[in-house]
Parts: structure tokens; C-alpha cells; sequence
């Protein structure tokens, strides 16, 4: 709720400081000097600080990275705190990261997880695994010395 009031708040102004009357300078004499205004407002913070989680980073084996999946898609399907939601989107992200790139191991999470969440699973770590296509490694191989 508070992201969508600064989102409006930011909305308005600028289309508050964007709108003119629409009316063409017809020459020289209807310019005016220029006039400088501002307006300053507060808007509160929508993020919480937290500390981010590194589980699906260290996660051992399929087991942990399945309990990671099915404790963020928990926390997130209830009505989270910021802090929790953030938490548990990180560890998500980085579980789906893991899996798409090593499909070894997506399987074995895959066969781990409940049903409802297997199908998004999939399309998440395949979304991933499009995404990691898209771009080279960033050390990529020398080429052969020919």
C-alpha cells in the first residue's frame, strides 16, 4: 500500500511539472522571463533494510535447495513483511539460478518439491536457463592455440 501512495505521489508531480496549457509562443514579444519554482515532498521509505539471505548459495544438496523453495513460496503466497517477502524472493532467485545451471540437480529438486510447485519451478529454472543463454561467460575460454 505504501509503494502504491509514493507511486501515485510521483505519478501526479510529474504529470503536474509535464502539463502545459498548450498554447505555441506566437514570437518574441509573448516570451516572458523564465520563473523557477520548486516543490519539495517527502515520501517515506518503501523498502526495509535487511540482511539478505545466502541459504540457496549454501545449500548442500537437493534436499536443502527443495526446503528453500517451498519455505520462500510459502512466505510468499501469506501476506509477508518487506523483509520477509525480500528474503524470501533473494532465496528463490538464487535457488532457480542454481537449478538452471545445473540440470543434474533441477532434476533431483524437481522430484523433491510438492506438486503445485513443481510446474513453476520448471518454467522458472527454463526461464533461467533462457536468460544465461542470452549472454557469454564472462571468462570465456581462450581460443585453441592453432
Amino acid at each position: 500500500m505504501r509503494r502504491a501512495a509514493a507511486v501515485a505521489v510521483v505519478v501526479a508531480l510529474a504529470t503536474a511539472a509535464c502539463s502545459g496549457n498548450g498554447d505555441k509562443p506566437k514570437g518574441p514579444a509573448s516570451m516572458a522571463a523564465p520563473t523557477t519554482s520548486t516543490t519539495s515532498t517527502t515520501v517515506p521509505p518503501t523498502t526495509t533494510s535487511t540482511a539478505l539471505s545466502t541459504d540457496a548459495v549454501n545449500a548442500a544438496d537437493a534436499r536443502g535447495l527443495a526446503a528453500i523453495i517451498e519455505r520462500a513460496a510459502a512466505t510468499i503466497a501469506a501476506p509477508p513483511s518487506d523483509a520477509s517477502l525480500t528474503s524470501a524472493a533473494l532465496d528463490q532467485q538464487l535457488a532457480y539460478r542454481r537449478l538452471a545451471r545445473d540440470a543434474a540437480l533441477e532434476k533431483a529438486v524437481l522430484a523433491l518439491l510438492s506438486p503445485p510447485l513443481r510446474a513453476p519451478a520448471t518454467t522458472n529454472v527454463a526461464a533461467g536457463r533462457d536468460l544465461i543463454s542470452l549472454s557469454p561467460p564472462k571468462n570465456p575460454a581462450p581460443p585453441a592455440a592453432g
